[in-house]
């Protein structure tokens, strides 16, 4: 179990590592458009230096040497900036702090673009900048402490920066419930050029795609070992044994990454029926003794899926790994027996119960073919039985088919 965790997490390591070269273009300080391929990661953080790569050469390039780049939905430029870097974390905020800010040379983000721009830039927190003309300002969303009674309130200074900014369109509102958030403000920006320049081909706006979240319906069979590895009571007598695990449910993966939905959340709830029957082993006190184990589980899983780039649009490798809540539906486990030596040749019956739910633990691996996906997974349970019997587990390898509704 625990090697198994530790290749989990080797594998996320190098999944994080893995380069996403994509076809990009930079601008540089002579104005000149070179075409290649941009290793585009999942930036929340704005990158302080990207990888370009030409062929076999690849060049990491800072701020300072480029006036923009350009990959996949996403175009930044490089400015010149101040950044406010007033203390926002709660338990460092005083109410007599200082205002502070600092001059650093970054890649903007482009959220709009016209006769007036918006530009993003995140390194610990959101900082949205506005241009108009010679006009360049951050646009100023800050919380702090009341003096004396240590409130928190937020001073929007944006929402007075954005009437001035848009003060020559006279239909135009900014509404004190604007948020400080992305969506809203490209939205006035465009609302504004719109406003200015009518509906001008040259003005842009950056897609927001909403992340889609795929279901399907799935179905798999596993290879299943029982195992004892402490046993007591009558179930000394017993080792476990191999049976099949049939299942089947429904899932969905939830995007949780913009960058080609590398990463996304897998829940599965899956119905899973089981049927065993063991023989003694050898250092048994009985005779004529049979092991059954019958049980039906509903499962709820959580892993995190992680999709490799692919030359081929319709085929994603990738890996999986998560956790399980089974809650037994219903079983049927007892032990059919006779006593060695026994006077009575009676045979007796001993019930062994079963836990009302236990954890699975599953890493998996396989691919993604359009509408369908093929996957080999193993899955560890424990506690099966309940700790009165001694650790009891159940190992399953197995293959999972699903099929993607929508």
């Amino acid at each position: 179990m625990k090697l198994i965790k530790i290749a989990l997490m080797l594998c996320v390591t190098s999944m994080v590592a893995q380069s996403n070269f994509v076809t990009g273009s930079v601008t540089t300080k002579n104005n000149q458009i070179l075409n290649g391929e941009i290793d585009y990661q999942d930036w929340k953080k704005t990158p302080e230096t990207i990888n370009f790569r030409q062929g076999d050469n690849i060049r990491t390039y800072k701020p300072e040497d480029l006036l923009a780049f350009q990959v996949e939905n996403d175009k930044f430029i490089s400015r010149f900036v101040t950044v406010d870097v007033t203390e926002q974390q709660l338990s460092k905020m005083t109410d007599n702090q200082k205002v502070m800010f600092e001059d650093r040379h970054v890649f903007l983000n482009v959220l709009a673009q016209g006769n007036a721009s918006l530009y993003e830039y995140y390194d610990s927190r959101t900082h949205f900048y506005a241009e108009k003309g010679d006009t360049f300002i951050e646009l100023i969303n800050r919380k702090k402490l009341q003096e004396g009674n240590q409130d928190l309130m937020t001073f929007k200074k944006y929402l007075g920066q954005l009437n001035v900014l848009f003060n020559d369109c006279s239909s135009l509102k900014i509404s004190e419930g604007l948020e400080y958030r992305r969506l809203p403000l490209s939205k006035i920006f465009n609302k504004y050029n719109t406003c200015i320049s009518g509906d001008n081909s040259d003005n842009y706006t950056k897609k927001v795609e909403r992340e889609k979240v795929v279901f399907y319906v799935t179905a798999g069979f596993a290879f299943s070992n029982f195992n004892f590895e402490h046993p007591n009571s009558i179930l000394e007598n017993f080792d476990g044994g191999s049976f099949t695990t049939p299942s089947f449910g429904a899932a969905a993966d939830i995007p949780i990454s913009k960058n080609r939905n590398k990463w996304s959340l897998r829940t599965e709830l899956l119905y899973s029926a089981y049927k065993g029957e063991f023989e003694p082993n050898e250092l048994t006190t009985i005779t004529d003794g049979t092991m059954y184990l019958e049980q039906s589980t509903l499962g709820a899983n959580v892993l995190i899926r992680y999709k490799f780039k692919s030359k081929n649009e319709d085929l994603f490798p990738f890996i999986n790994g998560g956790f399980g809540f089974n809650y037994v539906l219903s079983y049927e486990n007892y032990v059919s027996y006779k006593r060695v030596n026994a006077i009575s040749d009676e045979e007796q019956m001993f019930d062994i119960g079963s836990a009302d739910s236990y954890f699975t633990f599953s890493v998996g691996a396989g691919v993604i073919y359009k509408r369908f996906s093929f996957e080999g997974r193993l899955m560890i349970t424990d506690k099966v039985l309940g700790s009165v019997y001694g650790s009891s587990s159940i190992t399953n390898i197995g293959m999972f088919v699903s099929y993607q509704l929508f």
